[in-house]
């Protein structure tokens, strides 16, 4: 009994002396319980060690390695460097593709001077998923503070002796972009650039090699001899970019030349819609961390404006990995983690492809925008900025992007959203349409339409004046919209502001959408301008569409395809569907009705039939440009006045075709700074029509040498052989 009582006070004392308790009181005469110590004796209470623990790993998780490097001990801190330290971290970080850190503590073992903490960590990792360690931390106590004792073990009990992380990325491959009809436009795939030589041109393979790029690119020769005959042309002109396979089909002639490269995004027909596709690019500087987060490596390729970054997420698919243990003779220690890639999604587009070519070339050589519309829905159809620029030419590889990249700053500002312009008389529809519901007026109100409007001793010209023509005389208000008779719609914005309307003509524009964004998703877009006249003179001004108003292409485009379909404002959109590999769509375009125009239907019947008047009735303003046309339409001119030395061209417009299958279409074009609408804009606001219905361009711009895409030589450009001028081949 004697032995086993003197074993048991033994283990009692042993059990005492090595108690966890994280309290140690310095040596001292005892005291009664409850009692102060006297003066002379000190209580120490250590802070609990899973403090520091916590505190250390939740400042892994922010990735605050000074914050990490200073809690370790005074030997840890001498045996590296805080650079070192930090690179140790962060380069196990980037390689795992680490966005999280989640800890949990499991157990810990506290004395005097010394603890040990066992802990699991839950790494989430963008490319292999989540994945659990548990390890241990050995702390000191230094300095009244818990202080880690380093080791690599700390970030994965597998990095010892110098081993190290390895991530195997799995990128699944970018997906492709289709029109609405299921032309690809944007793939993947090695490519050829093609150019030609202008200084290796003769007159034995000059035919060959124009005929030839017309073929490759779908323009006609002559556009490409019109660029070779420019004095001071220069050497090499790029073209177009074409596959691989396409190229393996063409046998090189004259001056064409072609170069190779390889593993580029493919933006096919020498790139549709660059403003509305967008591009890919390299991750820049500042956005490495963002995208590292989401498993992307440094020299990713991401969506850079329009549908490529709209789409990104589905383009880009979801990255897959396996994260492997690596020893230094880079052998295969273990494997931590790995997830598949699920592969990228398809995207098709609203964008009708030939539609889409035919804006952009019947833009080239001006500033400006068309934006095409199904009227009854919002699908947006074509939406061409000019000047634009070679979405293929990002691809340094690609032996253009030396003559077309990077293009001027001006080329990436996307006119047909972000562009605001005066309207001009294309806004006499708002005004026509102020002007009935207010009751001052009705659709047969008459005016006297002549050369000047007289107000306040100052006198304002009708656009007939500087044109040279006789002045339109009696009209109803139905016959001035289609005269776009300026003094009929001075007088209605007197008449509105001096009889309690003041703000009528201004509140009617903000109910068609103006001043505020049309809400396409993804693209950068302004709102315009829409002010209330403080005078009648504002007021006078406001009803022609100057003053201080603006507004973009792609609100004219949508205020006139409500004036066509019955009144409402659709949300322009540009994707019709998304689809996974099985075609299983994801996603898929809903109408989006963003309000309807504030007027009764009347109103709207008598602004209809003044638009259709404009195209349809000898008198119109547009009435040359749409008298031999199949398709019925109703539009309105405008020229608005800027600080230029030119007015902008404006045409806004509707078919009214009903053909089941082949839905109607809204279209707004602007062209910068040429004069009249009648003789820009409405032309080409024609070609999409012709475009769209008929499928083919048909009837040349006047601008043009007698071939649709082809500019007219201006005589300064024209070479003489033998005194005689060198005409184009016509059968180009």
């Amino acid at each position: 009994m004697k032995i086993r009582a003197w074993f048991t006070f033994v283990i009692a004392f042993l059990l005492v002396a090595c108690s966890s308790s994280d309290t140690t009181q310095t040596a001292g005469p005892s005291q009664p319980a409850g009692e102060l110590p006297p003066p002379g004796v000190q209580e120490n209470q250590k802070p609990p060690v899973e403090d520091a623990v916590n505190a250390y790993l939740n400042a892994w998780g922010e990735q605050n390695y000074q914050t990490m490097y200073d809690m370790l001990t005074t030997l840890s801190r001498d045996a590296q460097t805080f650079e070192d330290f930090a690179a140790r971290y962060a380069g196990v970080w980037d390689e795992g593709a680490f966005f999280r850190i989640q800890h949990e503590i499991m157990s810990k073992l506290v004395n005097t001077r010394s603890a040990q903490v066992s802990y699991r960590v839950t790494i989430s990792s963008a490319l292999v998923g989540d994945f659990s360690r548990e390890t241990t931390m050995d702390l000191s106590y230094e300095g009244e503070a818990w202080r880690v004792i380093w080791a690599e073990k700390l970030i994965f009990p597998e990095l010892v002796g110098e081993n190290r992380l390895s991530m195997q990325p799995f990128i699944p491959s970018r997906g492709i972009i289709y029109d609405r009809n299921g032309s690809a436009l944007a793939v993947n795939t090695d490519a050829v650039a093609v150019g030609y030589v202008v200084t290796a041109l003769s007159e034995e393979n000059s035919n060959d090699t124009f005929e030839q790029l017309a073929r490759i690119s779908g323009r006609p020769p002559g556009y490409f001899e019109y660029f070779s005959l420019i004095p001071d042309a220069q050497d090499y002109y790029p073209v177009t970019e074409i596959t691989l396979d396409e190229y393996n089909d063409i046998s090189p002639v004259g001056a064409t030349a072609f170069r190779e490269y390889f593993g580029t995004r493919l933006y096919l027909d020498g790139g549709v819609g660059p403003h509305l596709l967008g591009y890919v690019g390299l991750i820049q500087e500042s956005e490495v961390d963002e995208f590292a987060e989401a498993g992307y490596p440094v020299d990713s390729l991401i969506g850079r404006l329009g549908i490529e970054a709209i789409a990104e997420e589905q383009l880009a698919g979801e990255r897959g990995g396996q994260l492997y243990v690596v020893s230094p003779e880079n052998t295969i220690v273990t494997i931590v983690a790995e997830k598949q890639p699920q592969a990228a999604q398809s995207v098709f587009s609203t964008i009708d492809k030939d539609l889409q070519i035919g804006a952009q070339q019947a833009l080239e050589g001006f500033n400006g925008a068309v934006v095409v519309l199904e009227r009854d829905t919002g699908r947006v159809l074509a939406m061409a900025a000019s000047p634009d620029f070679n979405q293929n030419a990002a691809d340094f590889d690609n032996f253009n992007s030396l003559y077309d990249w990077p293009p001027p700053d001006t080329a990436f500002l996307n006119r047909a959203t972000q562009g605001q312009y005066p309207p001009g008389s294309i806004f006499k529809v708002i005004t026509m349409a102020a002007a009935i519901e207010s009751e001052l007026y009705t659709a047969d109100s008459q005016f006297d339409c002549q050369h000047s409007y007289e107000f306040a001793g100052l006198l304002f010209d009708d656009w007939t004046l500087e044109a040279g023509l006789p002045p339109s005389g009696p009209l109803s208000l139905q016959g001035g919209l289609m005269r776009s008779c300026n003094p009929f719609f001075y007088d209605i914005g007197i008449s509105l502001y001096n009889n309690g309307f003041e703000n009528a003509i201004s509140e009617m524009a903000r109910g068609f959408g103006l001043g505020s964004p049309t809400g396409i998703v993804g693209f950068p877009e302004e709102s315009g301008q829409i002010d209330d006249p403080e005078r009648a003179v504002d007021s006078l001004q406001l009803a022609i569409g100057q003053h201080t108003t603006t507004i973009t292409p792609i609100q004219a485009a949508v205020y006139v395809a409500a004036l066509g379909n019955g009144g409402t404002l659709y949300q322009p959109q540009v994707i019709d569907r998304i689809e996974d590999t099985g075609g299983n769509a994801t996603q898929s375009f809903v109408p989006v009705i963003m309000g309807e125009l504030p007027i009764s239907e009347d109103t709207l019947a008598a602004i209809q039939r003044s638009m259709r008047l404009v195209t349809q009735n000898e008198r119109g303003t547009a009435y040359r440009t749409f008298a031999n046309s199949s398709v019925s339409v109703a539009g309105k001119t405008g020229s608005a006045q800027n600080p230029g030395p030119e007015a902008h061209a404006w045409f806004i417009g509707f078919s009214e075709q009903g053909i089941e299958g082949v839905p109607d279409i809204a279209v707004a074009v602007v062209v910068e700074q040429v004069g009249n609408g009648s003789e820009f804009a409405a032309p080409i606001f024609r070609r999409m029509i012709e475009i769209y219905f008929s499928g083919q361009a048909r009837i040349p711009f006047a601008w043009e040498n007698g071939i649709p895409g082809v500019p007219e030589f201006p005589e300064e450009f024209i070479e003489e052989e033998g005194g005689e001028p060198i005409e184009l081949d016509p059968s180009g």
